[in-house]
């Protein structure tokens, strides 16, 4: 649907930046963004600053009727057996259209799932009907043999919640998701007193536009804002130990940390040990050196066989990988090694690359 047009080779400075437009600019429809949201919503679940994928998310469910007849747009469910709900509208006209507000449809289906009370009722009355959807989509490609409610198990159950060891609990709380390309401002307004008051909500804006000969769309998190916090600026820590806290001011993200090779340097990590990704059976690799390790005979980066562990998009390795044997993730252990290494803050950063 998106279509390309040939670059024109006198550019001007101007023609280089990013030209927003609407969906029905596009001729997209609203069932077009449900796709796209459908199978790239690990991008609405992210750290602001880092980007790495703060939740795994499992989509179950789509078009999804109640009782009195009220259709969700998109049922997803997280690595805390807690369904999420994913409403949208296309453009903010769309949403002034309708003759009920959008925050307010969004949280009558929240309360329709709030009704599904074990993991066997999602998959008979949710995730059943979604695979029949979708079952010719690469997402179920090698379950051939299986019937729809086998396939239903073993994403859900085995490959899904077992992982994320979240087998006895299930639906505790219930979260929403808004996505539409504008907000009015009664919506931000009800949605900020919500959060307010504990419900897990959020609003997401998603932006169609050119940028040179292709279309992109850009995202941004509306609500809940970031922390004030993060938009403060600190002191640089003296010497001492450094922990997460010191951190919040001065901007020393994970991307600024030191990386695998300082972990080599300071004999965290050696060729010949035994890596495994936390909450996963059958993820150990050998590690190489400080850029690889071998992972059922192919050499992978750190985060390719993470990415081929967990089959997320990205992931943030420090937080996942541990020694066999051990309990602590390669992040605990490099701050418990950064404790011990407070000059590191007033030497040239030579550890930043992956």
């Amino acid at each position: 649907m998106f279509i390309q047009v040939e670059i024109n080779a006198g550019l001007k400075k101007g023609d280089a930046s990013f030209k927003p437009c609407t969906f029905k600019e596009l001729t997209l429809k609203e069932g077009h963004l449900e796709d796209f949201v459908r199978m790239n919503v690990g991008l609405f679940f992210t750290d602001d600053d880092t980007g790495e994928p703060t939740e795994n998310i499992l989509i179950v469910g789509q078009q999804v009727s109640n009782t009195e007849k009220g259709r969700t747009d998109l049922i997803g469910i997280d690595g805390n057996a807690n369904l999420i709900l994913v409403e949208l509208k296309r453009d903010e006209d769309d949403a002034k259209q309708r003759s009920e507000p959008f925050e307010n449809q969004a949280i009558r289906y929240a309360a329709s799932l709030a009704t599904v009370e074990t993991i066997e009722a999602l998959i008979e009355k949710i995730y059943i009907p979604y695979i029949e959807k979708h079952n010719g989509e690469k997402e179920f490609a090698g379950y051939a043999n299986l019937t729809t409610k086998e396939i239903a198990n073993r994403k859900l159950v085995d490959e899904f919640l077992k992982q994320n060891k979240a087998t006895t609990k299930f639906n505790l709380k219930q979260k929403i998701v808004l996505v539409a390309s504008g907000f009015e401002k009664q919506t931000l307004s009800a949605v900020s007193w919500l959060i307010a008051n504990g419900v897990e909500i959020s609003c997401f804006k998603i932006t169609p536009g050119k940028l040179l000969d292709k279309y992109f769309v850009k995202i941004d998190k509306v609500l809940p804002p970031p922390t004030l916090k993060k938009q403060l600026v600190g002191f640089k820590p003296g010497k001492g130990s450094l922990t997460e806290s010191h951190s919040f001011g001065s901007k020393q993200t994970k991307e600024q940390l030191p990386r695998m090779p300082y972990l080599f340097e300071k004999g965290v990590l050696k060729k010949g040990d035994i890596l495994v990704i936390r909450g996963s059976d059958d993820s150990e690799a050998e590690v190489v050196n400080s850029s690889e390790v071998v992972f059922k005979g192919e050499t992978l980066s750190y985060n390719e066989w993470g990415q081929t562990v967990k089959k997320w998009p990205s992931i943030n390795i420090y937080d996942f990988a541990i020694l066999k044997g051990g309990t602590k993730t390669l992040g605990e252990l490099r701050f418990q090694k950064m404790n011990e290494d407070p000059d590191l803050l007033d030497s040239d950063s030579q550890y930043e690359n992956r």
